[in-house]
């Protein structure tokens, strides 16, 4: 979570919400995190993706993970990383289908997730595993700043 309360999403992350959303345990668990609107927008949306595309965006978070990594100590602001700031919020506006209201339902379950707060057998979805923390920071702030000038 950066200094705003906002939070910066990534392919584990996204890969639990998947599994919650496709069903048993999970997603009774993952319920709580969203409306009833979010929650059905995140079941048509995700549960029509074949393991291709699943596959496909996990690489996606991967690439743009090491990317990112490329560019530490890099202004946030720099044109060269808020390129990478815009893939990233592409592929967070796709998750979410560009609802403000399930984009807040994952920023909250991605809060619990760097709190420790999952279930059992979704404590290796945690944001950013594996990513050190200089990249995470930078990936938060590029990413805030790309949401800031979106919104202008």
């Amino acid at each position: 979570m950066d200094a705003t309360g906002a939070e910066t999403l990534d392919a584990e992350t996204v890969s639990a919400i998947i599994l919650g959303v496709s069903g048993g345990d999970g997603a009774t668990w993952m319920r709580r995190y969203y409306s009833d609107d979010a929650w059905r927008g995140l079941q048509t949306r995700w549960l029509a993706y074949p393991p291709e595309e699943m596959a496909r965006v996990a690489q996606a978070w991967a690439d743009l993970h090491a990317a990112f990594a490329v560019h530490r100590g890099a202004p946030p602001d720099s044109p060269a990383v808020q390129r990478l700031a815009a893939q990233m919020d592409a592929l967070i506006e796709a998750f979410t289908g560009g609802d403000p209201d399930t984009l807040a339902g994952l920023e909250r379950f991605s809060a619990d997730a760097e709190a420790g707060a999952l279930p059992p057998g979704f404590e290796g979805y945690a944001p950013y595993e594996g990513v050190d923390a200089e990249t995470q920071k930078l990936m938060r702030e590029a990413w805030q700043i790309h949401r800031r000038r979106r919104k202008k």
